[in-house]
């Protein structure tokens, strides 16, 4: 991730293990062929809605997906609430995991 946004991530991971709620990152920084194979993936039927190569947030350092479990859960709940003052936001309504730091 961008140092920025590595920095900001911290904090809220320190907030949030503070408040009992462990975030774990699936997925950050993608290269340039991590996101051609997810984005071949969502072409083919067999992964997620992924960006092209070269238009992912994840290729540029802000983008990162959390194991939420879902909308209903703790950490799911806990994001929604405390995400914004670290400048993280969901960002794509279809996927309860993508957060992007937007400061």
């Amino acid at each position: 991730m961008r140092s920025d946004a590595a920095a900001a991530f911290n904090r809220m991971h320190a907030a949030a293990k503070a408040a009992g709620i462990n975030l774990h990152v699936n997925s950050a920084f993608r290269t340039m062929e991590e996101q051609r194979v997810l984005y071949q993936k969502y072409l083919n039927g067999t992964g997620n809605l992924a960006a092209k190569p070269g238009y992912s947030n994840h290729q540029g350092g802000i983008a990162l997906d959390i194991n939420v479990g879902g909308t209903g859960t703790s950490t799911y709940k806990w994001l929604a609430n405390n995400a914004s003052r670290f400048g993280f936001a969901r960002t794509v309504p279809s996927e309860p995991w993508h957060w992007e730091y937007r400061p």
